[in-house]
């Protein structure tokens, strides 16, 4: 046998050593839902079962919600009740002025009602007269008011409603005083109410006039 005829014979070896090995498949391990997808509320549990689903507990947030809503539940149910008073804020504990005030008022309202008005004035001056004369009638019934006030019945609360209805009542005159002397001067002068007399005087007083039954004591329409 030459060295041409010779074969090289094949090593030994193991087929694992020839061959790469594959790693057994493994399956994907299952995913969490409520961990993966964004849109999914996590739920706490007890031992026993889900608790509530979205649940994440009572933060100061829902705490103070709960109350709120719980508070205006409650004050619905105290006005329906009957325990609340339905009574406006000004209206006087004892009526006993009121029913005095009202028969005053009437008269001067009788008489105020028979004065010529705005469109019977020939010129400023005359406009100016008329409220001159409109003012003294108030001026009277003011007057009449004011001594039933001083021997009125009732309660201090009663007392101060009626004191600050008089006194916003005698700013209020003096502002008309004021507007007709400017208006016996300039044409255009205007009519305006005195601070003092407090936020909308003329509407606090019809309120009360009208909440005590007296509405012939309410502003006369006449200036404004």
């Amino acid at each position: 046998m030459t060295a041409s005829d010779e074969r090289l014979e094949p090593t030994d070896l193991e087929p694992t050593d020839l061959e790469p090995t594959d790693p057994e498949p493994t399956d994907p391990e299952p995913t969490d839902p409520e961990q993966t997808d964004p849109g999914v509320v996590p739920s706490r549990t007890f031992a026993g079962g889900t608790m509530i689903e979205g649940w994440t507990g009572w933060s100061p947030g829902k705490v103070i919600m709960v109350g709120l809503l719980a508070a205006s539940f409650g004050l619905w149910v105290y006005a329906y009740s009957g325990f609340a008073d339905r009574r406006a804020p000004d209206t006087l504990d004892d009526p006993s002025f009121a029913v005095a005030a009202e028969p005053i008022c009437a008269e001067a309202k009788a008489r105020y009602d028979e004065l010529p008005g705005s469109l019977q004035a020939v010129d400023h001056h005359a406009r100016a007269d008329q409220i001159r004369t409109a003012n003294a009638v108030l001026d009277d019934m003011l007057t009449a008011l004011e001594r039933e006030a001083v021997v009125m019945a009732g309660t201090e609360r009663d007392r101060g409603i009626i004191t600050l209805w008089l006194g916003r009542w005698r700013i209020l005159l003096s502002d008309r005083a004021g507007y007709a002397d400017r208006l016996d001067i300039d044409p255009a002068a205007l009519f305006f109410i005195s601070e003092a007399a407090g936020f909308r005087a003329e509407k606090s007083i019809d309120y009360v006039a009208n909440t005590n039954r007296m509405p012939s004591c309410s502003l006369p329409g006449d200036v404004g």
